[in-house]
């Protein structure tokens, strides 16, 4: 959601530019409304708007000097100024300053839908290519959980464009992970037409899962293609614990999953995280345990088989030694904190 401050002493104006906003756009929306240069000073600091409206000369500190002080601060903050006056000098004196548009009074409504649609295109696409690069940069130096997490945030980012746009976003995306990886499509996966499983996505989830599935099948093709470090071992184990910590996994099942000795892989866990398998991965699942207690509503009997254990009792055992309370206990406790 765009938030937007607008900024004049004149109040029709902005009740005009919040009616404009609210009612043409469904992702923007009018989150201050300030009647001088002090108050959009204040209003930036505590509500962090993406676009401010403001009228250049209003009492106190005039729209210019706000311009100059929020773009010191946050360069990419959008800021259009607006006046009555048609004069050079203004618009000259805006764009030292570096305001994004600068807009005579009064006011048209189809500039401001304009400006906004062209700042909301503008920082989806940005918001989307930053994390790209991000999960690039994971995907690169084999980090799983990242990876993941940022590729749900990158999804989020496409729910804002179209199906058809996201399908072939979607399959540029995969092709830039694969170069990544270094590995070619017939090795990741025989016979696997990328651009047919987009294709017959049918919403934003079925892409969603198509790209978990290939970020997947990326990380387990390393093992097998790769002579691994000690480091890329490491990797390697947390990332298939990530992947199936709800289920009901073994030390031995990553071993078989690895290619190594169950000795040597408790070995080498124990060497280089300080602790066994088993500890580890309770730690984990618990971990899960406070995140949904936290913000969910789902009961102790759902949430203990979703984290991997066949025994509600056992859990609300497990997690009562380790976080002193019980899960109710805890779901509470941090609802009256809320």
């Amino acid at each position: 959601m765009i938030k937007v401050i607008l900024a004049d002493d004149e109040n029709l104006e902005l009740e005009a530019l919040k009616i404009i906003i609210n009612k043409k756009f469904k992702n923007a929306s009018v989150v201050g409304i300030a009647h001088d240069g002090d108050e959009v000073i204040e209003m930036n600091e505590d509500l962090n708007p993406d676009v401010i409206f403001m009228n250049a000369l209003m009492p106190g500190t005039n729209g210019f000097e706000v311009a100059k002080i929020i773009k010191k601060k946050d360069e990419n903050k959008k800021i259009v100024l607006m006046s009555v006056y048609d004069d050079f000098e203004f618009v000259q004196r805006a764009l030292k300053i570096k305001v994004d548009d600068y807009l005579l009074k009064p006011i048209r409504p189809e500039k401001i839908i304009k400006i906004l649609d062209e700042f909301i295109n503008s920082d989806k696409s940005h918001a989307l290519e930053k994390n790209k690069s991000i999960l690039l940069g994971n995907i690169k130096n084999h980090y799983y959980k990242e990876s993941k997490d940022t590729l749900k945030q990158l999804i989020e980012c496409l729910e804002k464009f179209s199906i058809c746009e996201s399908q072939k976003y979607s399959e540029e995306l995969v092709r830039d992970m694969i170069d990544v990886f270094d590995i070619e499509n017939n090795k990741l996966n025989n016979n696997v037409d990328y651009k047919k499983n987009f294709n017959s996505c049918l919403d934003i989830h079925d892409i969603e899962n198509n790209l978990i599935d290939i970020l997947d099948n990326l990380f387990d093709m390393l093992i097998y293609n790769r002579n691994l470090s000690d480091t890329d071992e490491l990797k390697f184990l947390l990332n298939y614990i990530e992947k199936n910590f709800r289920n009901n996994i073994m030390l031995q099942d990553v071993a078989d999953h690895m290619k190594f000795s169950s000795p040597y892989l408790s070995k080498s866990f124990k060497k280089h995280i300080g602790t066994n398998f088993n500890q580890y991965l309770t730690n984990r699942r618990i971990q899960e345990a406070k995140k949904i207690l936290k913000n969910t509503s789902t009961s102790i009997n759902v949430l203990a088989f979703d984290i991997g254990y066949n025994e509600p009792n056992y859990f609300c055992k497990v997690f009562k030694k380790l976080e002193g309370m019980t899960p109710v206990e805890y779901r509470e406790k941090h609802r009256n904190q809320i």
